[in-house]
């Protein structure tokens, strides 16, 4: 489904079990009080602390890209979650994984700069570790509209 060039590198693919994807979606509903249905692909964007602090965050750019929010504005079929690893407040939105759920069950090997989780409505779960490019990321969800 991804372009081989673009994608290639630290994609994973597998499927949770119904608890596991129970357990995510209490966590997400309870940290961002949002509801979610079966029937939603979940999207999971997940941030480390940057060891390196730079002259603006990498999580700056992720947060703040309105192509990538408006997608989820008006489409029941998609609703996306901007985590953090225990620890890092960032605010905007972004809400850290203090019971360290969602890191155990998808992101225990996160890192730095972004990593993403879509997780279908049937459990099936495509991670990529690392940064990556959200147009890319649209393009594919809207294939899935």
């Amino acid at each position: 489904l991804f372009s081989v060039t673009t994608f290639c590198q630290n994609i994973s693919e597998f499927f949770i079990n119904k608890d596991q994807k129970e357990i995510l979606m209490k966590e997400l509903t309870s940290l961002s009080t949002k509801d979610i249905s079966d029937n939603q692909y979940i999207v999971i964007n997940f941030f480390k602390k940057d060891i390196i602090i730079q002259e603006g965050r990498c999580i700056d750019y992720y947060v703040s890209d309105n192509s990538f929010k408006n997608l989820f504005k008006n489409n029941n079929k998609f609703i996306q979650f901007f985590i953090s690893e225990k620890g890092f407040e960032y605010g905007k939105n972004v809400f850290p994984d203090n019971n360290e759920r969602i890191s155990e069950l998808l992101f225990n090997d996160a890192e730095e700069c972004g990593n993403y989780a879509i997780i279908f409505p049937d459990n099936y779960v495509i991670k990529k570790k690392g940064e990556y490019r959200q147009d890319l990321l649209i393009e594919y969800l809207k294939k899935l509209n």
